[in-house]
């Protein structure tokens, strides 16, 4: 009997590993899914928009985070889905992944997160993230990432820094900084900002007045390195930059509403796109937003998502259901993210919504 016992538990011992790797795989369905439409290069906005859906060739990368057990990145396409990555260590807080940030750069995979502080990229090859040596280490953040300008890179660098333990605060050090391909340095476009938005041959970035505690877009040329004021911001957080045809727009994550200014006006100013009180929504629910093709796409969680025409000032309902992400990745679809990181999509005329993982 005892030595059944022990075969038993030895049996135990031996299932538990693959016990827990399934449960860490029961929310993962295994259906097929067409990924239609033709591609389109947005990979930019898609990573400032949440980092967490990527489409390469015929298939969707997506970063999962429903729980503790079911996280990490799955490949989703018509021969079904498959977890590529099973993240890092899962975490509750606000704002932050447990999964990397992705992004399509150069028709590979990459992605970010600071518990590596590097950008890496996916090797089908090795079936693994291996580093991306010509870009440096730093900080990760959601709402800044490396962008080509010209025949070089914008490139956001964030280092915490040491405790200063009699002023209370971190050493900290932002910068945007030009350069190669190899990653060496050039210039240093802004040394007190990490947030910007590369647009052809020029680069827009805030940079913080702690004289008045207002924002100052700033407009860098990379041609003769000449920086421009193009607007100050008052009483306004700017935590994202976009560029949109002749139109800059800024985001905050606690404003609820979505600034625009005509880049061609001898004069610019700010004019509000998008707001809660254009639907009278609860304004903790304003998500996020993305920018493609003369729109802001809003998600507003429970009150669903919408678009902006930034053309003729329209504001228009896509769909009902739930979202806080959004991502534009070809031309026929929205994808967004749903309630328990459901992954959804929605025609661009919005006749059609589907669940697609999740």
């Amino acid at each position: 009997m005892a030595k059944k016992s022990i075969a038993l538990l030895f049996l135990i011992l031996i299932a538990l590993p693959t016990m827990f790797s399934c449960a860490s795989c029961s929310d993962v369905p295994y259906a097929e899914v067409e990924v239609s439409g033709n591609e389109v290069e947005n990979s930019v906005n898609n990573y400032l928009a949440g980092g967490s859906l990527v489409r390469i060739g015929d298939s969707l990368y997506y970063g999962y985070e429903k729980n503790a057990l079911s996280h990490g990145i799955i490949k989703i396409s018509s021969f079904g889905s498959e977890r590529i990555y099973y993240g890092g260590d899962y975490t509750l807080q606000p704002g932050q992944h447990s999964t990397p940030n992705l992004m399509d750069y150069n028709s590979k995979l990459v992605a970010g997160m600071n518990k590596w502080r590097e950008w890496r990229y996916y090797s089908f090859d090795s079936a693994k993230f291996e580093k991306y040596e010509s870009l440096p280490e730093t900080e990760i953040f959601i709402n800044s990432v490396f962008q080509p300008i010209k025949d070089n890179i914008a490139f956001p660098y964030y280092d915490l820094g040491e405790f200063d333990d009699e002023n209370g605060v971190f050493n900290s050090e932002s910068k945007i900084i030009l350069m190669g391909a190899d990653g060496e340095e050039i210039d240093v476009i802004s040394d007190n900002s990490r947030i910007f938005y590369v647009a052809g041959e020029l680069a827009f970035y805030s940079e913080y007045n702690a004289d008045d505690g207002s924002y100052s877009i700033i407009k860098y040329n990379v041609n003769d390195k000449s920086e421009v004021e193009v607007v100050r911001v008052d009483n306004y957080s700017v935590d994202k930059i976009y560029v949109e045809g002749n139109h800059l727009i800024l985001f905050g994550y606690a404003e609820n509403s979505v600034l625009l200014v005509d880049l061609v006006s001898e004069n610019p100013e700010l004019t509000t796109a998008v707001s809660c009180s254009d639907i009278e929504a609860d304004p903790t629910e304003f998500y996020d937003i993305n920018v493609y093709g003369g729109k802001i796409y809003a998600a507003w969680e429970s009150n669903g998502l919408y678009t902006y025409n930034i053309g003729d000032g329209k504001l228009s309902k896509l769909c009902d259901t739930y979202a806080k992400e959004c991502y534009i990745v070809d031309d026929y679809w929205i994808y967004f993210v749903g309630e328990e990181s459901s992954l959804w999509r929605v025609a661009q005329d919005g006749s059609v919504v589907e669940r697609v993982y999740g």
